[in-house]
């Protein structure tokens, strides 16, 4: 039996929010970009991961870099949770925790031990608006997006987190 990670995220999480910031963490590059007739901030993200569906199970969907995406989890701590899950390595533990303060999440890093949430994202900086489609939120979001760094370690992301 293998030992997976598991992190919940509010139902609001939108999944192409979700891939971009996943790619950022991962090193993928954000470039800002604009719309003709807008003058909003627009983030494109190169090659972030990818979720496909499966034919095995639908509801899941499978990431490219390994893990799964479920809609709504069926151990999930609360109604409606996204999941993500995956195997876990230090690499992946910062990007997980980060994942986690980011969109507010629930972090459980081993499936098989008695301890369910290893982490609670804390919302430091608190840049993510689901419901943003336009205006200062959706601005800041984009500019977060922009200003975010790739993750290879837990440490490193306190400390990018306490700036």
């Amino acid at each position: 039996m293998s030992v997976d990670s598991k992190l919940y995220l509010p139902p609001t999480t939108r999944l192409k929010d979700f891939e971009q910031v996943l790619g950022i963490l991962l090193g993928a590059k954000a470039e800002q970009y604009k719309i003709d007739g807008s003058d909003g901030v627009f983030v494109r993200v190169g090659d972030a991961p990818k979720f496909t569906g499966s034919k095995a199970v639908p509801e899941v969907l499978v990431c490219s870099i390994g893990g799964f995406w479920h809609w709504e989890a069926d151990d999930a701590p609360f109604p409606g949770a996204r999941q993500f899950s995956c195997g876990m390595n230090p690499h992946r533990r910062g990007v997980l925790v980060a994942l986690a303060d980011i969109f507010g999440g629930m972090l459980d890093f081993n499936d098989c031990d008695s301890v369910d949430v290893d982490h609670l994202g804390t919302l430091y900086t608190k840049p993510y608006h689901p419901d943003a489609s336009d205006g200062d939120d959706w601005d800041r979001w984009q500019r977060f997006k922009l200003a975010l760094q790739p993750v290879s370690t837990f440490e490193e992301w306190g400390r990018w987190n306490s700036r």
